[in-house]
């Protein structure tokens, strides 16, 4: 019978304690730091801030999506506009399929640069989490009693590493300059 009364009023005095809240005066708790600048201003549209927030989430994680999609539409427009024209002029198919060549090649190589740009990104990283992993590596050898071989293999990746990714990175740049050398000499010509 104690117990029973005990549970009616700790129940009654629960009851007591909500207090009345308003939804107007209640105000939601700030975003952290890290996603403030995906968040919207203060806004009523539902639809238009989900699409800020998309917008602005893609534009981080898929930084080259935009020029992407550019060079997408560019391209498939060309080529509408190579076989409408393939329609009116019957004589000179051969010349609409050298402007073809050359304006679809000139579009893609265009959006070559972001490509490489996104290798020379890749290589970096990967070279650096190699760097990460180089000192671990060394100290598992030298605990294994290898001490002169973890010295030198420690050494020689870390130069390897850095000889090896400056060469690449700078190549990947030449790469790039020279691929629009060979389109820009026959439009000049033309």
């Amino acid at each position: 019978m104690k117990l029973s009364i005990k549970i009616v009023l700790v129940i009654f005095i629960l009851f007591l304690l909500p207090q009345k809240v308003c939804a107007v005066e209640y105000t939601a708790p700030a975003a952290p730091s890290e996603i403030a600048q995906y968040i919207p201003e203060n806004s009523n549209d539902f639809s238009k801030d989900l699409q800020y927030v998309i917008r602005s989430i893609c534009a981080d994680a898929f930084p080259n999506l935009t020029e992407t999609i550019k060079t997408c539409i560019s391209i498939i427009a060309v080529a509408i506009l190579i076989s409408i024209a393939g329609n009116f002029v019957k004589n000179s198919k051969n010349t609409l399929k050298l402007i073809a060549t050359l304006s679809i090649g000139s579009l893609i190589l265009t959006a070559n640069h972001s490509l490489i740009n996104i290798g020379t990104e890749t290589i970096n990283k990967m070279a650096d989490y190699g760097k990460l992993l180089l000192p671990a590596i060394a100290a598992a050898t030298a605990a294994n009693g290898g001490t002169t071989t973890s010295a030198a293999i420690y050494g020689g990746t870390f130069l390897f590493i850095n000889i090896l990714t400056g060469l690449i990175v700078n190549f990947a740049a030449l790469i790039a300059a020279a691929s629009t050398e060979p389109l820009i000499a026959p439009v000049m010509l033309i």
